[in-house]
């Protein structure tokens, strides 16, 4: 298996929102697996003119979903050397709703909707994608990408994190042979995780399921990440001590747990 790891600097923070959101557009302090694999996925599209859909049967898919196939573990964590926390704040914004309701009244044409977005101005994130390589060597073929694995990685730069505007910079990357290693530990949160309650925080995220990159319903599942004080479900504080998994993959120090696919 190969990995990437990134240590990346917020500008402002991320728009990455729960799907499906209506009336409330809420969201969580660290994004899904499922950004992270788009993130890479955007990146390797840019370099090599990649489309943004891809055809799955008669379903229109995004092309992150063909390097979703190959992905063996994907995760944020909070950095314990970042300067801030992260808060989520939600704030009313008027939206423009005729082209979906149609009515004729006026007072009827606009609504207002609760949109939320995570604040972190300069705070230090971790991500990180762990491939089987032979299945993303697979897929990147399929798409007409002829470069080597290795080629293609060390070429990914990420820009930003969610919406358009979450923009990052690259502080530090890590390319290399990843190796599952039993009863690791991590600072990127997990579904199953060994940690003393008073040092993490619960994350209700969605997986990295089909249905997240084709349409439908998407699944979602509890998860836990190392976090320090006052941190809550919409406010987390860099992290005082990692968590146990009792499967990761690991590069080098840095060990995400391995997805149920």
């Amino acid at each position: 298996m190969i990995g990437l790891f990134f240590e990346l600097e917020l500008a402002w923070g991320f728009g990455v929102r729960y799907p499906k959101g209506t009336a409330a557009q809420m969201a969580p302090p660290l994004p899904p697996p499922s950004t992270a694999i788009g993130a890479v996925a955007e990146s390797i599209a840019v370099r090599y003119g990649l489309p943004e859909s891809v055809r799955e049967g008669k379903r229109v898919c995004s092309t992150a979903y063909r390097i979703r196939k190959a992905v063996k573990g994907a995760a944020f964590a909070l950095s314990p050397e970042s300067p801030t926390g992260i808060v989520v704040r939600a704030e009313i914004t008027k939206i423009m709703q005729i082209i979906y309701t149609g009515k004729k009244d006026e007072k009827e044409w606009t609504g207002a909707q609760a949109v939320a977005s995570a604040y972190a101005p300069k705070a230090i994130i971790y991500m990180m994608v762990v491939f089987d390589e032979s299945l993303l060597e697979r897929e990147l073929r399929f798409m007409g990408v002829d470069d080597s694995v290795e080629r293609v990685l060390e070429g990914v730069t990420i820009r930003r994190i969610g919406s358009k505007e979450g923009i990052v910079a690259m502080k530090s990357k890590i390319v290399g042979e990843a190796e599952e290693e039993k009863g690791v530990e991590t600072y990127f949160y997990a579904k199953k995780m060994d940690i003393d309650e008073n040092f993490s925080t619960d994350l209700l995220l969605w997986e990295p399921t089909k249905e997240v990159f084709c349409g439908g319903a998407p699944k979602y599942a509890l998860y836990k990440v190392p976090s320090g004080p006052f941190s809550a479900q919409a406010v987390l504080t860099p992290p005082k001590k990692k968590g146990v998994i009792s499967r990761g993959l690991c590069l080098k120090d840095y060990c995400v747990e391995v997805l149920e696919n």
